[in-house]
């Protein structure tokens, strides 16, 4: 019960700084994700079968807040939450930098995976955009990464 309370909350949260805070700390023209941040963040402390609920149930509120095709929100938290979990479960210790850097590779491969149901008009400043974003992503999850280690006492990445 615990996981799943901590689970909601992370969500609300992460949807109202995704709303509020993220079109005003925008660097370089990288405007961080924090839905993505935060499912990635979940899948790093639930089971393979948690993060995939999870990444559903962060795809579903994100493509409702930007009011865009469910499907493509639904099937890229998905798979990064999915991908998430699988890397925790792995034999590898992953510190902060690792952590940092795992968050980063998958909010690039969700951007990737994107951009395969939402073609955009300039695919090279489309991948630029990602990867700045990406690596803007992994800064700010490692603050979250290590609460949710905290509150739920579990192995994380980052931390």
């Amino acid at each position: 019960m615990k996981v799943v309370l901590v689970c909601i909350v992370t969500i609300y949260l992460m949807a109202i700084a995704q709303l509020a805070v993220a079109p005003r700390i925008v660097v370089a023209g990288a405007e961080p994700d924090f839905m993505l941040i935060g499912s990635i963040s979940l899948g790093f402390v639930l089971s393979r079968i948690g993060s995939i609920y999870t990444g559903f149930a962060v795809g579903l509120v994100q493509g409702v807040l930007v009011g865009a095709n469910l499907s493509q929100f639904v099937v890229t938290r998905m798979l990064t939450c999915y991908f998430a979990a699988r890397l925790n479960e792995s034999e590898i210790e992953i510190g902060p930098v690792l952590g940092i850097l795992a968050v980063a590779l998958l909010s690039f491969l969700a951007s990737v995976i994107f951009m395969f149901f939402s073609p955009p008009a300039s695919i090279g400043a489309y991948l630029s955009a990602s990867f700045f974003a990406a690596l803007y992503n992994g800064l700010l999850a490692l603050p979250l990464l290590a609460t949710l280690r905290a509150v739920l006492g579990r192995r994380t990445a980052g931390v």
